[in-house]
């Protein structure tokens, strides 16, 4: 699968953080937060800051859901991606 133009097929539903405690922080927990990670998987040609393999903080309203070989993936656009990095427990 290849994502096309500037579109990002990001996976969101099994990225796992942890707090300085060491605990799971699921996004579920987290309902009135508006932006949320996920792992991307595949970007468009047009995409230039982000990178298969980086994890992204996007607008969790943005984009459309589907699924892939059972897999639930999103597809959203480079201008939803407020933040990009390379691991997810980065410290801020």
């Amino acid at each position: 699968m290849k994502a096309v133009g500037k579109f990002i097929i990001v996976q969101d539903d099994e990225v796992v953080q942890k707090n300085e405690l060491g605990l799971i922080i699921t996004q579920d927990s987290d309902i009135n937060i508006r932006y949320v990670i996920g792992k991307v998987i595949t970007v468009g040609g047009e995409v230039k800051e982000v990178e298969a393999g980086d994890f992204v903080y996007f607008d969790k309203v943005a984009g459309s859901n589907f699924r892939f070989k059972g897999k639930k993936l999103k597809a959203i656009r480079e201008q939803d991606v407020v933040v990009t990095m390379k691991d997810v427990n980065t410290a801020i």
